[in-house]
């Protein structure tokens, strides 16, 4: 059975005086921080948001997400945060294949459990020394197995009109423009110029089964970014949706190197034996 037609907008007005007014993940260092704002408000409108600092200080204002799926409306305020969990992970790993064999994978998790009459919904967030990251769990559910996810929509929310590197589809020649002229349709990953010593890369993680996430500009305030799927998502209950991530670095190199962040996002690898896999690689003109 599908899930009955839903317009999610993931909006936490409404958790438990128990819970706190932000929740908030830390990165291990504590130079890293995501935080969920339950009651942000936009004008008369009330939003749910994110919000991310480094090292004290805020690169991505409050920023909403919406999730659209099939076609009634819930309404946000009706979601309720009935628990949240808290992990921490300190872990190495070995990986067979690119220039780091060694890979750190260390991090602080937060998961927000939501629910109204109809309908249930986890948002897990995590944060590394390396950046943050994000999804969103459909669990299983009383009389459905499956749900269409028509939309998801996040508006990320910058205090300037950064430089950024936009290129309208894959392979094509990357410009650096200010975020309100990156191209209709930008690929991931976005990498952004904070400042001089701030560098930003918007990219996802855990892509399997599901529309692959792209980037617009807004045309009503110049320093948004927009995502979008590519194409509605049909998935059998329970699920994960893949991870939305925002890498951080002093400069370009450091988030090179700091690439297997995404690794780290990604199922592990399902091959017991990969010694008779040869990478090699190649450069496109």
């Amino acid at each position: 059975m599908k899930i009955g037609s839903v317009l999610l907008i993931l909006i936490l007005a409404s958790v438990s005086c128990s819970y706190e007014k932000e929740l908030f993940v830390t990165s291990p260092d504590g130079k890293v921080k995501l935080t969920l704002i339950p009651e942000y408000e936009s004008g008369d409108v009330l939003l749910p948001a994110i919000t991310v600092d480094v090292h004290g200080r805020q690169i991505i204002s409050p920023s909403s997400i919406k999730i659209s799926a099939d076609e009634n409306v819930i309404e946000g305020n009706e979601l309720k945060v009935i628990d949240i969990e808290r992990e921490s992970v300190t872990n190495n790993w070995i990986n067979s294949f690119g220039e780091r064999k060694e890979i750190p994978d260390n991090y602080n998790q937060l998961r927000v459990f939501m629910e109204n009459k109809d309908l249930k919904i986890n948002l897990v967030c995590r944060a590394y020394n390396e950046g943050v990251a994000f999804c969103y769990e459909f669990p299983r559910q009383n009389e459905r197995d499956s749900v269409t996810i028509t939309k998801e929509t996040i508006i990320l929310s910058f205090p300037a009109d950064h430089f950024a590197w936009s290129a309208a589809r894959a392979q094509a020649q990357y410009s650096r423009v200010p975020l309100s002229q990156i191209e209709k349709g930008c690929e991931r990953p976005l990498v952004i110029e904070i400042d001089t010593n701030l560098i930003i890369a918007l990219a996802e993680a855990k892509l399997v089964d599901y529309a692959r996430m792209k980037f617009n500009p807004d045309t009503t305030r110049n320093y948004n970014v927009i995502t979008y799927l590519e194409g509605p998502v049909h998935k059998a209950l329970p699920f994960q949706s893949p991870w939305r991530v925002i890498m951080v670095g002093k400069n370009p190199g450091d988030l090179l190197e700091k690439n297997y962040l995404l690794l780290n996002l990604n199922d592990p690898c399902k091959i017991d034996d990969v010694s008779r896999i040869n990478p090699e690689r190649y450069f496109v003109k």
